[in-house]
């Protein structure tokens, strides 16, 4: 059955209703907790992804940090004495000494494990002053949000989600012309050739045109899927939660009001990063990606690339696969739900590893 858009959301933005909360209490508020210091892991989703991978990088990389999980954790949180007298320290910094310490921290985070879902947050550091703040006070709620969470607040979180969602809306390679000259085509036509040609072409240009919208429609409604997957992601990791996919793929998304794009789009995005894709690889495909609806994209070239590489198929929609043989227990739905909880388990270290490392770099001013 075709599906047939959804009236589009204001902007073609759909931010994540969790992201939006109030901030006006201060520039901490709404800042997320910090992870706590040991959370008890099983070990049985490493086990079994272990033994689906087979062989390989990944497996290998599995089996290492099940071990490291297992070994105890020395590193300390932070005592609300560090993290009192570091944003005393930011405070008294000159800015291009924080500015300098946020840029070395993203640099440094991009290379973790994970990596940071919301990686675009860098970005915030160059900005010109957004939401009608100066320059001094955004490195300042960044630097001190780190610092107490490792993580930025929802509103930072927000606004990272809306400069990801304006750059893929920016460079949507489906050019505009198209549907343009087709219908110059037809105001041409129709003044120089018989009614019955002049029909004709109108009719041609009325299929292009729909079949144009649509691509775009699809576009729009994977990256709605992408940005939701972004948020979730880093709220999980933000507060040492694992998520299921398909808690994920039941609560957000409405299947009899023609979502399956933005589901796929949610499923596509949590599928490449659990494999191991880097988050900017990642961006990059849904920005590039004209339409999954056209032939060699990206986006399903790097999808069908990784799944290969663990013996996955899938017949075109991932999200409806995962749920059509979610009561089987397919190898599907075992790979991917363990390698999801792996991810998370192992994402539970985050928030301490970034504080600490916040915290060293901003100390070195001291």
């Amino acid at each position: 059955m075709p599906l047939e858009p959804q009236s589009p959301p204001q902007n073609g933005l759909v931010v994540p209703a969790a992201a939006v909360s109030s901030t006006s209490e201060g520039p901490l508020h709404g800042s997320l907790p910090p992870v706590p210091a040991h959370v008890s892991q099983q070990s049985s989703c490493f086990d079994t992804a272990w033994e689906l991978l087979d062989a390989g990088v990944l497996a290998n990389t599995i089996r290492d940090r099940h071990t490291a999980l297992k070994k105890k954790d020395e590193t300390p949180l932070p005592t609300p004495e560090d993290v009192a007298s570091t944003n005393e320290l930011i405070r008294n910094l000159h800015p291009l000494e924080s500015r300098d310490s946020l840029i070395k921290f993203f640099r440094w985070q991009s290379t973790t494990t994970p990596e940071a879902p919301l990686y675009y947050a860098e970005r915030l550091v160059h900005n010109r002053a957004p939401a009608n703040r100066t320059p001094v006070s955004i490195l300042t709620e960044i630097a001190e949000s780190i610092v107490a969470s490792g993580f930025v607040t929802e509103r930072l979180t927000r606004e990272t989600i809306h400069c990801m969602h304006d750059d893929i809306r920016n460079r949507n390679p489906i050019s505009v012309t198209p549907p343009l000259l087709s219908m110059g085509l037809v105001a041409a036509t129709a003044s120089t050739v018989s009614p019955l040609a002049a029909a004709a072409s109108g009719l041609a240009a009325g299929l292009f045109l729909r079949a144009y919208f649509r691509e775009n429609w699809a576009r729009q409604e994977y990256t709605a899927g992408y940005l939701q997957e972004i948020f979730d992601t880093h709220q999980a990791l933000s507060r040492g939660e694992t998520p299921t996919i398909k808690a994920a793929l039941r609560s957000h998304f409405n299947w009899d009001k023609n979502e399956r794009f933005r589901a796929d789009g949610y499923m596509v995005a949590r599928t490449l990063r659990i494999l191991e894709v880097p988050s900017a690889v990642i961006h990059e495909a849904f920005a590039k990606t004209e339409s999954v609806e056209r032939p060699n994209q990206p986006l399903v070239h790097l999808l069908q690339e990784k799944l290969h590489e663990v013996k996955i198929n899938t017949s075109g929609c991932l999200a409806e696969d995962y749920l059509a043989s979610e009561h089987t227990k397919s190898e599907l739905v075992q790979l991917l739900d363990s390698l999801n909880e792996c991810y998370f388990a192992w994402g539970s270290r985050s928030g301490r590893r970034y504080q600490i490392k916040m915290i060293e770099l901003l100390t070195r001013y001291a």
